[in-house]
């Protein structure tokens, strides 16, 4: 591997296997990883730990300004009715936005001393088409199979 510093991005259906996918290779060549799933999750659990409304658009964005993306815990983020709040604010603009951009800095911080850096996300990746987007050139990524 070179120190050249980019983005691998898993796109496709719930239960497709993205988040197995992603992992092995975060695991195989030492990269960072993010599932941005578990993003909306941890927003949605710490709505309901705080007694917080799941229907407050305004405070569920605070709510996301203020989670911490590093270390993610997939077992307690992945109990059903966390799944089930996090579908009710995974909907609201603002949510989107604030954890798109929590996202983004992860990945500059995570870059920013040349490091490699995993991730995957539900839906269409609007940087990459969806592809699998090397050297972290959005707009123009070159598209590599795996």
């Amino acid at each position: 591997m070179t120190n050249e510093t980019f983005t691998i991005a898993i796109d496709g259906p719930a239960a497709a296997g993205k988040g197995t996918l992603s992992r092995r290779i975060a695991d195989q060549y030492g990269f960072h990883h993010l599932d941005t799933g578990l993003t909306y999750r941890a927003t949605a659990k710490a709505l309901l730990d705080a007694g917080l409304p799941l229907d407050d658009e305004a405070v569920a964005e605070k709510i996301a300004r203020e989670v911490e993306l590093a270390g993610l815990d997939r077992d307690i983020l992945s109990k059903h009715e966390i799944g089930e709040a996090a579908s009710r604010i995974a909907v609201m603009p603002a949510v989107r936005r604030a954890l798109v951009e929590a996202q983004r800095r992860f990945f500059d911080e995570s870059t920013g001393n040349g490091a490699r850096w995993a991730r995957y996300r539900h839906g269409r990746l609007p940087e990459c088409g969806g592809e699998i987007l090397c050297n972290g050139v959005a707009g123009s990524p070159r598209k590599t199979p795996l």
